[in-house]
């Protein structure tokens, strides 16, 4: 007989314990569709990565928020992840940011490959996209590779376009540095 209450116990332990689990990080966003508890800016930035083709494997939450100011947009990482955009963010100027974070697959740094004295960084096959989110609307974003880090990691600077192009793949005949300056000069 107790061995059978211990069971049921374990059982309700084990569904319950499920049931509590619901947390927005690491949501499978496949399996979660049709749910109502998905705000408008996880359906919105959902569809943008999936019209590029991308395949989510899971929704790891909003990474940040904030408001986009002169001072915050030529600042690292920011000016790194505004310097791989399309578009001239200016109208976009003291907006409310929410990143919203995915891991993808059948994204082209899926096989991304560390220069060789980043050994012990490895890539998982899989990558993450941010999503820059205004008004409940996709405007952008950046990705990055998923990696297992050991004792070296991932650069804050080493960022990517949604689709995966590094800033000199969008701006050819850009120097980086040069482009930088000009950058910081815009909105200073």
């Amino acid at each position: 007989m107790k061995r059978y209450v211990t069971i049921f116990l374990l059982g309700m332990i084990i569904i319950f314990g499920a049931g509590c689990s619901n947390t927005t990080k690491g949501i499978n966003l496949v399996q979660e569709t049709n749910n109502s508890n998905m705000t408008t800016s996880q359906k919105v930035s959902k569809k943008y990565i999936e019209n590029k083709g991308y395949k989510i494997v899971s929704y790891d939450g909003i990474f940040e928020k904030y408001v986009l100011t002169k001072e915050k947009i030529i600042q690292e990482p920011y000016i790194e992840e505004w310097a791989v955009q399309c578009f001239d963010p200016k109208k976009y100027l003291l907006k409310k940011i929410t990143v919203e974070k995915f891991t993808v697959q059948n994204h082209p740094l899926d096989e991304w490959t560390p220069l060789s004295h980043f050994v012990d960084i490895q890539s998982t096959g899989k990558t993450a996209i941010y999503v820059f989110m205004v008004d409940n609307k996709a405007i952008g974003g950046y990705s990055r590779p998923a990696v297992k880090e050991g004792k070296n990691k991932l650069g804050k600077e080493m960022v990517w376009s949604v689709d995966g192009k590094h800033f000199p793949d969008l701006n050819p005949h850009l120097n980086f540095e040069q482009w930088k300056k000009s950058w910081q000069e815009k909105f200073a």
